[in-house]
């Protein structure tokens, strides 16, 4: 919100409750008959219903402090008022003269004028149009519309982040109509997507003809498309394009072209009937489209029965999928549903090592698997799988787990050959193993800053469409997702948000399981993992179907918990735990994976023990061996952890 925070006060108050500035720019207004707006089409019984001031010499009070400081005379000019909220406004140029820059200023916090047609349109059920500028609104209430200004396309996800705190039922049925320019297209766009996003039904509005009933005639033949043309569909769609074009050249060779205006007012100055014409046909559209959506509702419950009966829902009956950790499966019925699992843990406790391991093991299980990583390479990520399975393999084969090899050791290909004879054994076991059986299930796709929610999406459906298979998809991690245009001014919070509830969507609609890490909030380092702990909980916490949770054992040890423990203690006992080391010196962690949240299942915890040079988690199921071996060689992602105090 760029440091703005705003009042969103929907209501003005009565004329005899106005500031004294503000009561006396509307009377002057009224006493000099409103002439500037009545001009653009505006009656003066408009501009009083919405107390339009007029100053005759106006000054922006930073600028005007700031040059008296200067000792230079500041610029006045004349402006129409807007006002916004009962200390916010608008203030435009009457002078058509006044350069881009000086043309708006407003007055306090970024406020949407007319914020009370919301109010008005969830309770007499009329739609409500949302406008670039509040000429453009008030040209929709002089035709009886509702109509709200944004006060410019730069406030649209300002106007979401208002509306996302504020929204009280009932909501109107919103109709987005921004200026027929290329930024009001494409705002037009980001508006309708972020208002669909916060469950308001909202639409795009048809563009302003010139010549209503000549456009008005050319629907019926329009019938396989909606049910009036917009033409930006039309020219980015050369199908749809074809028809429309010809129409449009056929209207010219009869000397009626059909043009366009720009904006709701310069429609209403041109062709007041016309308007009020367009804004009926939009609000039988928009009524039509309400209807539509109460009907498949009704009807998208009933299939839902229908589907569950005849065995077709494709989240009911099928075999979960395995983990390739046994107690997890236990306590999630068998692994994997079609769910949202989320997993968080502090730093240094392997939630992106944990998750790879997993993803591995279900690709070596024959299912296919889309990895997306927002904070490593490919190429680290197949090193880190390599020592994952050295270290498995010396387990397997009762040798020293020092003779594991590190992912920075694995990296670094020329220094192969001077691995010992066991450690060459088990990396070229490992590499044969790889190659057959998890790299040909295991799809990785890396992009810091690039994969959000539209790359997730996509790279699901084009998968499906190559394999004719449903993924299982992990997302490493949800708090540095691409922030994609619908979101942009939303706080953290609203952001992680959206995007949980989004992953949930895709989980339940394309059939499959997503598997996504969190990190934690800083408080939460030397405290027992709850379902509170996840950073910018809040959907987190209620969205995702499957809470799971990293932490050290020793965080709910009789020692750590007991009355008395100051905190200088529980911070030596976990530097303790993070650093313990088995007979021959390789680093050992003993971790807990906790199950906090299960829909349908059990809670409980996994005991696990981490080694953090190899990349492997060891169920308790399996017995290491502790035989000597030369300890690793660290490199920069195997040193040991920072540890955050």
């Amino acid at each position: 919100m760029n440091g703005e925070k705003a009042t969103f006060n929907p209501a003005l108050p009565s004329l005899d409750h106005l500031p004294e500035n503000m009561k006396a720019w509307a009377e002057e207004n009224e006493r000099t008959g409103g002439k500037y707006l009545l001009s653009r089409g505006i009656s003066l019984d408009v501009q009083k219903r919405f107390k339009v001031g007029l100053c005759h010499r106006w000054t922006d009070p930073k600028e005007k402090a700031k040059k008296e400081a200067e000792g230079k005379s500041p610029f006045y000019d004349e402006r129409v008022i807007f006002w916004t909220s009962r200390g916010t406004y608008q203030a435009r140029a009457t002078d058509p003269k006044a350069t881009k820059e000086r043309k708006c200023r407003k007055y306090g916090v970024s406020n949407p004028f007319n914020l009370k047609a919301l109010e008005e349109g969830g309770k007499d059920g009329k739609p409500v149009f949302i406008t670039e500028g509040e000429i453009d609104a008030l040209s929709l209430e002089e035709v009886n519309a509702h109509g709200l200004g944004l006060g410019g396309v730069s406030n649209v996800a300002l106007f979401l982040q208002q509306i996302a705190h504020t929204m009280k039922a009932p909501f109107p049925l919103v109709i987005v109509a921004l200026d027929f320019d290329y930024s009001g297209r494409k705002a037009s766009r980001a508006l309708v997507e972020g208002l669909r996003g916060l469950g308001v039904l909202a639409i795009e509005a048809p563009l302003f003809p010139e010549n209503f009933g000549a456009l008005k005639a050319f629907e019926a033949t329009l019938q396989e498309h909606e049910r009036k043309p917009r033409l930006p569909d039309y020219l980015e769609e050369e199908k749809s394009a074809k028809g429309f074009k010809a129409f449009l050249q056929e209207q010219e060779a009869k000397g009626e072209p059909v043009n366009f205006f720009k904006d709701p007012n310069e429609y209403l100055q041109a062709d007041p009937e016309g308007l009020t014409a367009w804004a009926t046909l939009c609000e039988e559209e928009a009524g039509l489209k309400r209807e539509a959506e109460r009907e498949n509702y009704s009807r998208e419950f009933i299939q839902a029965f229908n589907d569950f009966v005849s065995n077709k829902d494709k989240n009911i009956n099928e075999k979960p999928t395995s983990t390739g950790f046994q107690g997890l499966d236990r306590l999630l019925n068998g692994g994997l549903e079609n769910r949202l699992y989320i997993l968080g843990a502090v730093p240094s406790l392997g939630k992106s090592t944990f998750i790879l391991q997993m993803a591995s093991r279900i690709a070596e299980s024959g299912k296919d698997v889309l990895f997306f990583a927002l904070e490593m390479a490919s190429s680290e990520l197949i090193s880190k799988g390599l020592s994952c399975l050295t270290c498995r393999g010396a387990i397997e084969k009762k040798i020293s787990i020092g003779n594991a090899r590190t992912a920075f050791e694995i990296s670094r290909r020329e220094k192969w050959g001077e691995f010992p004879k066991l450690s060459k054994d088990l990396l070229s076991n490992s590499l044969s193993f790889y190659g057959e059986k998890i790299a040909p299930r295991l799809f990785i796709f890396e992009g810091l800053g690039e994969v959000g929610l539209p790359e997730i999406r996509g790279a699901i459906e084009r998968h499906k469409r190559a394999t004719g298979r449903a993924p299982v998809v992990f997302i490493d991690y949800l708090q540095i997702m691409r922030i994609d245009e619908s979101a942009r001014g939303l706080s953290d919070k609203q952001v992680i948000d959206k995007n949980v509830l989004a992953l949930k969507k895709i989980s339940k609609e394309e059939g499959l399981p997503v598997v996504c890490v969190s990190s934690f909030g800083r408080s939460n380092y030397a405290e027992e993992a709850g379902q509170n702990s996840f950073k910018e909980s809040g959907a987190i916490e209620y969205g995702a179907d499957v809470l799971l949770a990293l932490q050290l054992q020793v965080i709910s040890s009789e020692e750590f918990t007991k009355k008395g423990t100051t905190e200088g203690e529980k911070r030596r006992l976990i530097k303790e735990a993070l650093k313990a080391k088995n007979e021959n010196g390789v680093n050992r962690r003993e971790i807990v994976l906790q199950v906090l949240k299960n829909r349908g299942g059990e809670l409980g915890e996994i005991p696990f023990r981490f080694y953090p040079a190899y990349n492997y988690f060891l169920e308790p199921l399996r017995v290491e061996d502790t035989g000597s071996a030369p300890p690793p060689t660290t490199g920069p992602e195997d040193e040991e952890a920072e540890i955050p105090f």
